[in-house]
């Protein structure tokens, strides 16, 4: 008599016991032994290193990073509140705080996304686009609702040929 090598009924024998699906005995705190888990993951790393498999990563990875940003700016707002600006592509968050970066400094694109989320999108943080915001990090204000220092001076005039 042949044993079955149904991976249902193999589950189903082996669930209640402290064996994996092959029949050795589970690593603790593991559904799996570590000779499964090592074969898993280089069936993993394989399947990624094709290029089928790169497109089928990066797009599911593009797709949920999408999905994620939509939630978030659906929830601090769809347009900059400096310039109106509502491309999506242009869009980010910025800290009210002027410290907020110290206190998230681990915590940036993706990583602060999935951290509002968790943390059931705290205030603190409003939409503005990638032009503002770098204004009002590097110069303290965005030229939108300010005169520039810029204007009125003429840097460029000793380069200029006369």
């Amino acid at each position: 008599m042949t044993k079955c090598r149904d991976s249902n009924s193999a589950r189903r024998k082996y669930k209640a016991s402290q064996l994996c699906d092959c029949g050795n005995q589970r690593t603790p705190g593991f559904k799996t032994c570590k000779k499964c888990r090592r074969k898993r993951r280089n069936y993993n790393r394989l399947k990624r290193a094709t290029p089928e498999g790169m497109r089928k990563t990066l797009g599911y990875n593009r797709k949920s990073y999408y999905r994620l940003k939509e939630l978030i700016f659906s929830v601090y707002g769809t347009s900059c509140k400096c310039c109106g600006e509502d491309k999506r592509e242009f869009l980010t968050l910025d800290h009210l705080e002027p410290a907020g970066s110290r206190h998230h400094e681990l915590r940036c694109g993706v990583g602060l996304f999935r951290w509002l989320k968790k943390h059931n999108f705290p205030a603190g943080y409003r939409t503005l686009c990638l032009n503002c915001n770098f204004a009002i990090g590097h110069y303290g204000y965005c030229p939108h609702h300010h005169k520039s220092v810029y204007e009125g001076l003429n840097l460029l005039s000793k380069y200029r040929k006369k």
